[in-house]
């Protein structure tokens, strides 16, 4: 193996992940190496920043005390990075525009993987980051000294991470192989990606719900007897156990590397080449509405079907409020059950607000309806159809969808925190009310970013920034709606008419402003 070769490839396919990011980089004057370095550097910071939004919650756990639990944290970090993984390797691999470069030059399958797999690697570890904390947490409980313990939770952390991409590439290669996938690829994306959400939600729920129970009666749970040769390995390295759970782990990732190198690199560029030039299957035939506004309705809904865009959406978007609800409500501890109409309707109102800001974001449905067109939307510039119209049927289907999900975590969150009736119809009239305004925002923003030519979905979502800025948004978002959330609950404790009077007035100067700014700054001009 050509390792110059394989650090320029690795190179390359970390540019390719988010051009937009890249071409500005390259702007400010950063390139070669220092670009590299700056790429690495915003994966770097959304590791951290993802730490301290949920790693903190773990450091009260004495998870050498309760194995249970431990073993419930593994699983569901097993379940977030194959998740995770599994929609990067689709994409780097199999919805990538790179390979036609690579055929005539004298590059090895393993390098031109390796590389891959290594932006795969930079693209996942901050999402399973804050199993360093776990490992090192279990350790130093169990009497490690410090240095060995951050030593050994590092050395077992690249160990889970290598299981985790080995398996979640043999998972992707073995579906796209198969006759199904190459026959059906829309379906067989969907189920791949949709499943792995669907066992990640559940996961989550499941191991939230097991935690709150022990932390609030100091009791463990029965452990997932798979990853109890984990705990013996963090707790107790050198006893029998301990390096029984090592040779498991060694041995298990030295079988997905064989298998690997038997089964998959052999025929990977014709598998690359097959899936990215056969979609296989025919056309499939749909019967058209009749009528301008419900076609119009058929063309975008049939857009929102991009798999990749729904993976991103559930897992970026969905998953900080759900995480933030179950980690706090689930075991009891928040119950608003007893909590009357007057005088908290407007703090419920402004919560539903504040719940819209967390789902409609760049990643967010609403945000990318424009460019989802890709070169039809010049196509339908040039028929007889006023683009006013166009766009506000486009506008009207992603501001419902935003409703419809902020909906579902709105009752969602009346089920975990147990919020009354009438209350929660003010949490919904709140999430109308934001997702209003925030998908008119992130729509004229995509009109202004506009980008036809993309072939990757990432690279729609990495414009005005990229994986830093939408999670730094993502956690300023989150705290700075607890603390208006709470800062107007005060208020209310105190002065509960003039609170609910001046939040009321707010609300009213700020939805006119901006519907007469939206309507004079994008629509009339339109016309």
């Amino acid at each position: 193996m050509n390792k110059r070769q394989l650090s320029v490839l690795t190179q390359v396919n970390l540019r390719l992940i988010s051009p937009q990011v890249t071409d500005k980089l390259r702007k400010k004057g950063k390139a070669g190496k220092r670009l590299t370095k700056s790429l690495l550097n915003q994966y770097i910071s959304s590791g951290l920043i993802f730490i301290l939004i949920y790693g903190f919650l773990m450091l009260s756990l004495d998870f050498h005390k309760f194995p249970g639990i431990f073993t419930y944290y593994v699983a569901l970090f097993v379940l977030l990075g194959v998740t995770q993984a599994i929609s990067a390797i689709y994409n780097i691999f199999f919805e990538g525009a790179d390979l036609p470069g690579y055929l005539p030059l004298p590059l090895r399958n393993l390098e031109i993987f390796l590389a891959k797999i290594i932006v795969v690697l930079i693209g996942v570890i901050p999402f399973i980051l804050p199993m360093v904390i776990i490992f090192f947490m279990l350790s130093w409980r169990a009497g490690i000294v410090i240095p060995l313990a951050v030593l050994l939770a590092l050395v077992i952390f690249i160990l889970f991470t290598a299981v985790v991409l080995a398996a979640s590439s043999l998972v992707v290669f073995g579906l796209t192989k198969t006759k199904f996938f190459q026959q059906h690829k829309e379906t067989a994306t969907s189920l791949l990606l949709g499943l792995t959400m669907i066992f990640m939600m559940v996961g989550i729920f499941f191991t939230n719900m097991k935690s709150s129970s022990a932390g609030a009666n100091t009791i463990d749970t029965k452990p997932l007897q798979i990853f109890m040769p984990l705990y013996h390995l963090l707790a107790q390295p050198l006893s029998g156990a301990g390096l029984l759970g090592f040779g498991i782990f060694v041995a298990l990732l030295g079988i997905l590397i064989l298998v690997i190198r038997q089964w998959i690199l052999p025929d990977l560029f014709t598998q690359l080449t097959q899936s990215n030039t056969d979609m296989g299957g025919g056309t499939r035939k749909h019967r058209l509405p009749s009528g301008l506004r419900p076609l119009l309705g058929f063309y975008n809904r049939q857009l929102l079907k991009e798999p990749n865009l729904i993976m991103q959406v559930i897992s970026t978007t969905l998953m900080a409020p759900l995480i933030f609800l179950m980690s706090f409500g689930l075991g009891g501890r928040i119950n608003l059950s007893r909590l009357s109409f007057y005088p908290w309707f407007g703090v419920f109102f402004v919560g539903g607000i504040v719940l819209a800001t967390m789902i409609t974001d760049k990643v967010s449905f609403v945000a990318n309806l424009i460019s989802l067109d890709k070169q039809n939307y010049e196509f339908i510039q040039a028929l007889p159809l006023s683009l006013n119209r166009y766009l506000r049927e486009k506008f009207r289907l992603g501001f419902l969808i935003q409703a419809l999900i902020g909906a579902v975590v709105a009752l969602i969150a009346a089920f975990v925190v147990h919020i009354p009736p009438l209350l929660l119809v003010m949490t919904l009239l709140g999430v109308v009310y934001g997702a209003y305004y925030l998908s008119h925002y992130y729509f004229i923003r995509d009109f202004r970013l506009h980008l036809p030519d993309w072939t990757n979905i990432n690279q729609l979502f990495s414009r005005g920034g990229g994986n830093f800025a939408l999670v730094l948004v993502l956690g300023g978002s989150m705290i700075l709606g607890v603390l208006a959330v709470v800062g107007y609950a005060s208020a209310v404790t105190v002065q509960p008419i003039w609170a609910n009077v001046i939040a009321a007035v707010i609300l009213l100067i700020v939805a006119g402003v901006l519907s007469r700014y939206f309507q004079r700054s994008f629509w009339r001009r339109l016309d």
